[in-house]
Parts: C-alpha cells; structure tokens; sequence
C-alpha cells in the first residue's frame, strides 16, 4: 500500500499570493525619464539576444505620461513592482 505525501500548507503572505510566471528574461522598470534613463533603455533593448524586458518608465510627477512607455509614478513604485513582476529597478535619476 502506497503511502500519501503530507499535505503542504502555502506559507506565503498573502502578498505573494498571486503566481510568479518565470521567464527567462529579467523585468526592469527605469526609474527617471532623462536623457540616461532614455540611454540604459536604448542600450537593453538594443542587444539583439537580450535577457531583460524594459517594463516601463517610473517619473517624478504624472504630467510626463506623454510617452506610452511611463507606467507610473514614484509614488507608484511598490504596486508597479508587485503589479509587474518586477525583477530590477534601474535607477536613471540625474544629478541637479
């Protein structure tokens, strides 16, 4: 007779419910929206075997949502990232 394996009870917080969908492809918001930000994207999309995806941009105020790639806000930032999956944040913040 065949033993049962143990029941496994889902330890994760209630966070983390949902699934994570694996990739081999690492998700990367950029936050910022200046000239260095616009220079990582172009140089992680221009690769021709990239391992990244650029998710999105995150920007300061709401007003820059002009271009389809700003997702968000930095206020945003945690529900991007959980909403995203989210591997990476590239920080493209200039100086002043």
């Amino acid at each position: 007779m065949r033993e049962k394996a143990p029941a496994v009870a889902d330890t994760r917080p209630a966070s983390v419910s949902r699934p994570r969908t694996y990739s081999l492809k690492r998700r990367i918001v950029i936050l910022g929206c200046g000239q260095l930000a616009s220079d990582v994207y172009h140089t992680l999309v221009s690769r021709r075997r990239s391992t990244v995806e650029v998710v999105g941009f995150l920007d300061r105020e709401a007003s820059q949502f002009e271009n389809s790639k700003v997702i968000g806000t930095y206020d945003n930032l945690c529900e991007i990232v959980e909403q995203f999956q989210v591997d990476t944040i590239a920080v493209c913040l200039e100086d002043r």
